[in-house]
């Protein structure tokens, strides 16, 4: 019998975070974002919302690309948008996780 090997995986997650005042300008916001962002290989995996009572407080869009090359190329992507109005009052964060299987 085979000896099983443990398999190091790493997951990268890049999410941009900004306060809004309702879903419509969270949905235009997201719509203006560069379409360069959302190629198949950063893997964009979505938004959320998250509510205080029935208002927004703040709106999430995440990319969970597969290797630390491409999640760092598009964070260069999103820090060229830096000095825009598009991420203006946002917060931009990297995050990474080992995982042993």
């Amino acid at each position: 019998m085979a000896k099983k090997t443990k398999k190091n995986t790493t997951w990268y997650s890049v999410t941009i975070r900004r306060k809004m005042g309702s879903t419509e300008d969270a949905e235009t916001w997201e719509e203006m974002l560069p379409n360069g962002l959302f190629v198949k290989k950063y893997r964009f995996d979505g938004h959320e919302y998250a509510l205080e009572g029935r208002k927004i407080k703040t709106y999430k869009v995440f990319w969970y690309p597969k290797t630390f090359k491409t999640a760092i190329e598009l964070l260069t992507k999103i820090h060229e948008l830096k000095n825009t109005i598009l991420l203006e009052g946002c917060y931009v964060e990297f995050n990474f996780m080992k995982n042993e299987e």
